[in-house]
């Protein structure tokens, strides 16, 4: 099941309309949306927002876990996926995460704050 459909079938459980999902997550009935027929994919802090309001994991939300509530063991080294994702936002070294027992919701947080960073930083 895509990220969408996920969004929208939480949504139905819950009986919530989009636009009180969209209220709560502070986005525009638009954009809530945009995610639940895949055009869109929501950022990290949504995510973290979903996964508290439907109490289902963020690893369960993007298709990396089969059941909602179980968080995959944690790293010492990102994920492939993430390593791709942070050398094309340039970040080669990541050392300072060596040994680090971390989640995939803790990789996407460093994600997350590296692209903040980079934002500010070209501003």
């Amino acid at each position: 099941m895509t990220l969408g459909r996920k969004i929208k079938v939480l949504r139905a459980e819950n009986k919530m309309t989009q636009g009180e999902l969209a209220k709560i997550l502070k986005v525009a009935v638009s954009t809530l949306s945009h995610y639940e027929i895949n055009n869109r994919e929501p950022n990290f802090e949504t995510l973290k927002e979903l996964s508290k309001i439907f109490d289902v994991s963020i690893d369960w939300l993007l298709g990396v876990v089969e059941d909602r509530h179980t968080i995959i063991s944690k790293h010492t080294e990102p994920p492939e996926r993430y390593k791709k994702i942070l050398d094309s936002m340039g970040v080669e070294d990541i050392g300072i995460f060596e040994d680090a027992e971390m989640t995939d919701e803790d990789w996407l947080e460093v994600i997350a704050f590296v692209k903040k960073f980079k934002t500010k930083s070209t501003i």
